[in-house]
């Protein structure tokens, strides 16, 4: 699976799906609508549910590393957002649809802010090498087309 972006922050491990259609996005928590600004209408499954199951994967692989085994730490839970990066896009979801969407307004408070509702305990230093270890260990590396 490609991953567009995965961000390790002391709030938490977050695999970003990022998808960058400008227009209005509309939709429920199974399927998006998108607008166009030419007035064109596309449809398609909620990106979000696609990035939930990367992320699952993506756990399942780093918990077989060696790195984990023998390490006190564990892998934290990834979790899965949605970044609507187009600068003037109209996002109209709501309800379970918009839970883990961000826009560019948001998308920093979601990956960083703890507010007095969070019950979480923050990532550090020894999670963090941990984490990194076991992705060299899977072979998980930046794509050479990106570069």
């Amino acid at each position: 699976n490609e991953i567009d972006l995965l961000v390790l922050t002391p709030k938490g491990m977050f695999l970003v799906e990022i998808k960058s259609h400008p227009g209005i996005i509309s939709g429920d928590a199974g399927s998006w609508v998108w607008v166009t600004p030419e007035g064109k209408t596309k449809y398609f499954d909620n990106p979000r549910l696609l990035a939930d199951r990367k992320a699952k994967k993506l756990a399942s692989l780093l918990q077989t590393q060696s790195s984990n085994k023998r390490s006190k730490e564990r892998i934290p839970f990834i979790n899965a957002l949605v970044f609507l990066s187009a600068e003037n896009l109209i996002n109209k979801l709501t309800g379970p649809a918009r839970l883990n969407v961000c826009t560019r307004q948001n998308f920093h408070n979601e990956l960083t802010r703890m507010d007095e509702n969070w019950r979480h305990s923050k990532l550090n230093k020894p999670i963090a090498t941990m984490v990194s270890r076991c992705m060299e260990e899977a072979g998980i590396k930046e794509s050479k087309r990106i570069r």
